[in-house]
C-alpha cells in the first residue's frame, strides 16, 4: 500500500489596518473576547513591546511587503495574497507574491445581517477558497478595522438588570434628568471624532464595545481558518499593521488626533509550540526576519534575544510620523513632540503608563533633553 503523502506545512500572515492591542485577550483586554487569538498566542509567541517605526497611513505595510520581497521569492514563491486594502494598488504585491487578489471594498455602508457576510469574513473566505496543497505562504492583509465596522452584536438581556417597579416612597431631593441611552449610527461608519466633557458619558465605551465587535469577527475568521488547514502544519503570524485610538488622547478613531502608544504599540504573535512573551522593547523593523524563520520552520526566538534585557535608553526606536516631530521608545520612555521645541514635548513612563496617562516632561526634564539629543546626534546635553 502506498504511503499516503506528508501535507506541506504553510505560512500563514494576518496583518491588519486599526488593530491596536486593546481587544485581545492575550494583551490583557477587557472590553470583549478573543478566544482564536488567545490561543495562538497561548501556543506561541506575543511581543509585548512592538513597536511601529513608521506612523503614516499605510506606511507600515507597505514598509514591510517591500522587506519581505527577498524572502518571499526566494523561500516561498508559490505565494498568495489576498487583500481588501482599497490604498493599496496591485503594484504593491504584483511583484512579491505568486498569485494576487484584490477584492473590492468601501469605506462604511451597512451594517451585515450575519458574520458570514461581513467584509471582513469575504476577504478570509477568499484567501480559504486560493489555499491549495501547493501553497507555501499565505497573506491576508485586511483594511476592515479601519474602514467599515459592519458587525454589530446585538446585545442579549442582562439577567441581573433590576426590573422591580419602580417604589412609591418620595424624597424631597430633586430627582436628576434621567440621561438618554446612546444610540450608535447604523451603519458600518468607523468613528474619527474628538471626545469632549460635555458629550455622553457612554459615548467612549460604545464606541470600545463596537471595535470589539469587530475584532470578535477577526477572531471568528481566524478560527475558521485554522479549522480550515485541518491537520496540515502552519505557523501563523498575526500583526496589527497599524493602531487605533480609543480615547487615549482624547480622540476616537483611526491616525486620530496626536500620536500617542496606541498608535505604535502594535499587536504581535507568532504560533509555536511552546508559550514566550518577549518583554523587550522590539521594532516591527524585525518583520522580515519573522517571516523568513517562519517558511524556514525556525523559531522567531532565540533564547540568547529572549534573555536579553534592554537598558533605559537602548534599544532606541524613532518613528517617522505625519503627526510629530519626534517620537522615541526605549524601554523606560517614550517621549512625543508635535514641533521642534522641547518645552512642548510630552514623556511618559514605560511600561508603567500603558495609556500614555500621565505626562511627566516636567517633572524629568533631564530625560526629554537627553532622548531628543541622541536623536539630533548632539552628546552634549546633560
Amino acid at each position: 500500500m502506498e504511503r499516503p503523502k506528508a501535507l506541506s506545512p504553510i505560512t500563514i500572515v494576518i496583518t491588519v489596518e486599526g488593530l491596536s492591542t486593546a481587544p485581545l485577550g492575550c494583551y490583557g483586554s477587557s472590553i470583549g473576547e478573543t478566544p482564536a487569538i488567545d490561543d495562538v498566542a497561548a501556543r506561541g509567541v506575543v511581543f509585548d513591546r512592538w513597536t511601529s517605526p513608521i506612523d503614516r497611513p499605510s506606511g507600515l505595510i507597505r514598509h514591510w511587503l517591500k522587506s519581505c520581497d527577498d524572502p518571499i521569492q526566494n523561500d516561498a514563491p508559490a505565494s498568495l495574497c489576498v487583500t481588501d486594502d482599497a490604498q493599496l494598488d496591485e503594484a504593491d504585491f504584483d511583484p512579491i507574491f505568486g498569485e494576487v487578489r484584490k477584492l473590492d471594498s468601501k469605506s462604511g455602508g451597512s451594517i451585515a445581517p450575519s458574520i458570514e457576510r461581513t467584509q471582513l469574513a469575504r476577504t478570509f473566505f477568499e484567501l480559504m477558497d486560493h489555499i491549495d496543497s501547493d501553497t507555501e505562504l499565505a497573506w491576508l492583509h485586511t483594511a476592515t478595522l479601519r474602514d467599515s465596522w459592519d458587525w454589530i452584536e446585538v446585545p442579549l438581556p442582562d439577567p441581573d438588570e433590576d426590573t422591580e417597579p419602580p417604589s412609591e416612597e418620595f424624597s424631597d431631593e430633586e430627582p436628576e434628568p434621567p440621561i438618554e441611552p446612546l444610540v450608535l449610527p447604523d451603519n458600518a461608519d468607523v468613528p474619527h471624532l474628538e471626545l469632549d466633557s460635555e458629550g455622553h458619558p457612554d459615548l467612549l465605551f460604545s464606541w470600545m464595545q463596537r471595535y470589539a465587535n469587530q475584532a470578535f469577527v477577526l477572531d471568528t475568521m481566524i478560527d475558521a481558518l485554522v479549522q480550515f488547514l485541518g491537520e496540515r502544519p502552519f505557523t501563523m503570524i498575526i500583526a496589527g499593521a497599524s493602531g487605533f485610538s480609543l480615547g487615549d488622547n482624547r480622540w476616537i478613531g483611526h491616525h486620530a488626533g496626536p500620536l500617542r502608544s496606541a498608535d505604535i504599540r502594535l499587536p504581535m504573535i507568532v504560533s509555536g509550540t511552546s508559550p514566550l512573551r518577549v518583554p523587550s522593547v522590539t521594532s516591527a523593523d524585525q518583520f522580515a526576519n519573522i517571516i523568513r524563520a517562519a517558511i524556514a520552520g525556525q523559531s522567531c526566538m532565540t533564547p540568547a534575544a529572549w534573555s536579553h534585557r534592554d537598558e533605559e535608553f537602548t534599544p532606541q526606536i524613532h518613528t517617522d510620523s505625519d503627526r510629530a516631530t519626534s517620537a522615541i521608545t526605549t524601554a523606560s520612555w517614550f517621549l512625543v513632540s508635535e514641533n521642534d521645541d522641547p518645552m512642548h514635548a510630552k514623556l511618559f513612563l514605560k511600561p508603567d503608563d500603558l495609556n500614555d496617562v500621565n505626562d511627566v516632561a516636567r517633572l524629568r526634564p533631564n530625560v526629554v533633553n537627553q532622548l531628543l539629543a541622541e536623536e539630533s546626534g548632539d552628546d552634549t546635553a546633560d
